[in-house]
């Protein structure tokens, strides 16, 4: 560490003290047990200890830590709510900076539509302050990635559950501010005019928003964003269908994205009965002139494809409770522990085009049920599920395997299924999102190029390779 960022106990020492000086005893710490907690997300990728944690409340706060960091050659790695399964991997002797603390919804403009929120502003909470004046997020999430801040979606690229055109957590991020990694602040989209606010992206030049989306925070520390809204759904229906097999599946969900018939649409497959081994759960929004045509147009196409009604009580529990395992009908605690053992998730995801999705499928299931199966069985590793989310044009795949957290064998059996898989997505073609530590080294080697000039990109603004090291570059660029 040393030899890369040149600092030394010395200097870390007189780091505290200035950032101490700069937000006060009471939002650093270096309390052992304060450095384990900010120094991994939920995965059980390896880590090292931080040698503080600081929780700014202004963007001019965070300036000026990234400021004396990048004077004395010290990394910074950025934390929100730690809910991923990506792997964090801080370094030693690093500042980790948590924005947790900068949670403000800013401002609602029901003329132009749209909210401004502080990075560290809750999704869920964000969500439901809208609900009240009778708006929503244009982007509508359920399942666990509720919990996640607004700068961490950003940050991370996550994916929003919806088939919907234009409803992607990109299509609607409006414009953000960051800190540079040499302290500057600046604004995206409309707002870098400083005569104007935050209401459309794409004015004032290059689309400067979209280096930030997915970046992991290595380009710039997202210290607020602004994002669409739209009029709150007064209506919602729900439909569940089962399938004999996926590609009847994945044709029903084509007509259904063709015909622009629903907002939600996610393909289970793996820890399901036999009889519903592909089930296909469909929300439907809009008002009442409009979504009983709807459904009952959904419910023809999935007949069609030869889909199976089935009760669509669970689908509705998913989309108003946002608890992710009422997809598959369990409660969530056997998700993670089964038998009183533990397990981890080494996550693998790709958008796939929706006609390539069948020979995903193929692939994996060749994976799990044969080219690694003595190896699965001998760690005592299970899968908790393959969903694919769809999106308006293809499918989101997460690949979710668990695997024993106390068992090192099985750690590392459960990091080489990350990595197969990950290379096999790759090469049908998938196109993994919410990069990590862990997939960048796999994903960014097949991209020639365009990851060379990503890599100029972070050369040139981020020269000492300050800002989440290792995370999406590598540590010497």
């Amino acid at each position: 560490m040393y030899d890369i960022y040149g600092c030394d106990k010395m200097d870390i020492l007189e780091v505290q003290k200035e950032v101490r000086e700069i937000v006060g005893p009471k939002r650093i710490t270096t309390e052992y047990i304060d450095r384990v907690f900010y120094s991994r997300d939920l995965s059980v990728d390896p880590t090292e200890l931080p040698s503080m944690v600081v929780l700014p409340k202004t963007v001019e706060e965070v300036s000026k830590i990234v400021k004396i960091a990048n004077k004395r050659n010290i990394p910074i790695f950025t934390f929100g709510r730690g809910s991923t399964l990506l792997g964090l991997r801080v370094k030693e002797n690093s500042i980790v900076i948590n924005l947790s603390g900068m949670n403000k919804i800013l401002n609602i403009d029901t003329a132009s539509l749209t909210v401004t929120t502080e990075a560290g502003a809750v999704w869920l909470a964000v969500n439901a302050t809208l609900w009240k004046k009778g708006y929503e997020l244009s982007s509508q999430w359920h399942g666990g990635v509720i919990s996640s801040t607004m700068g961490g979606a950003v940050a991370a690229n996550a994916i929003a559950r919806t088939s919907e055109p234009g409803t992607q957590v990109g299509d609607t991020l409006v414009g953000l501010e960051a800190v540079l990694p040499n302290g500057d602040i600046i604004k995206t989209g409309s707002a870098a005019n400083p005569n104007s606010a935050p209401f459309e992206r794409y004015a004032l030049g290059p689309d400067i928003t979209g280096l930030f989306l997915g970046s992991a925070g290595t380009f710039g520390i997202i210290t607020k964003v602004s994002f669409r809204i739209r009029r709150k759904r007064n209506k919602t229906e729900y439909l569940s269908f089962s399938f004999g097999n996926y590609r009847d599946a994945v044709e029903a969900v084509k007509n259904l994205q063709q015909n622009e018939l629903i907002q939600f649409a996610l393909l289970v497959q793996g820890a399901l009965p036999p009889e519903k081994e592909n089930l296909l759960h469909i929300i439907i929004t809009g008002n009442e002139n409009t979504i009983l045509r709807k459904k009952e147009l959904a419910e023809t196409i999935c007949r069609m494809s030869r889909g199976k009604p089935e009760d669509p009580e669970n689908t509705r529990r998913f989309w108003e409770t946002y608890y992710y395992s009422w997809l598959r009908g369990m409660p969530t605690r056997y998700y993670y522990v089964r038998k009183g053992t533990p397990y981890f998730c080494p996550e693998v995801n790709a958008y796939f085009r929706i006609q390539d999705l069948p020979k995903a499928y193929d692939a994996f299931w060749e994976y799990w049920n044969k080219e690694k199966s003595a190896d699965i069985k001998r760690v005592k590793g299970v899968l908790k599920g393959i969903d694919t989310f769809f999106t308006y044009n293809g499918g989101f795949i997460w690949f979710d395997p668990l695997f024993p957290v106390k068992d090192k064998e099985a750690i590392n059996v459960g990091f080489e299924v990350r990595k197969e898989m990950t290379e096999k997505f790759m090469d049908l073609g998938g196109c993994p999102a919410a990069i990590s530590s862990s997939s960048a080294p796999i994903v960014f080697s097949r991209l020639g190029t365009t990851y060379e000039f990503m890599k100029l990109l972070k050369k040139s603004i981020d020269p000492k390779n300050i800002l989440n090291p290792g995370v999406l570059f590598p540590e010497v660029l």
